[in-house]
């Protein structure tokens, strides 16, 4: 990781479901911008701006990951996990400096 550019993160725009195998909709590049959040995935690009509210935990039926989830918008979702070593980067506490970096754009 450099600065505030984070190479491997996964994304989700809603909770795990049951029937979904893997805890991540799509994973990529996520930096943090002054006002915003701009995620670069295989599937596409996500802006994440008008930031109301961050949290920090487990979301849907991913019980081995904490996630940061991001309210922003009009009522949309994001949430963003360190995805390095196959997740287990964010045991190690890479989830918690996502969390970090994100905090410092919330007005």
């Amino acid at each position: 990781m450099s600065g505030n550019i984070f190479p491997e993160v996964w994304y989700r725009f809603n909770e795990k479901p049951f029937n979904e195998m893997w805890a991540y909709y799509d994973y990529g590049t996520l930096e943090v911008l002054q006002n915003s959040i701009r995620f670069t995935g295989k599937k596409g690009i996500v802006n994440v701006f008008d930031i109301h509210n961050i949290s920090y935990g487990r979301q849907g039926i991913d019980f081995m990951n904490n996630w940061v989830k991001i309210i922003y918008g009009e009522d949309k979702v994001a949430y963003f996990a360190d995805g390095t070593y196959n997740g287990w980067g964010g045991a190690l506490g890479g989830t918690k400096r996502l969390l970090k970096a994100i905090q410092t754009i919330q007005k």
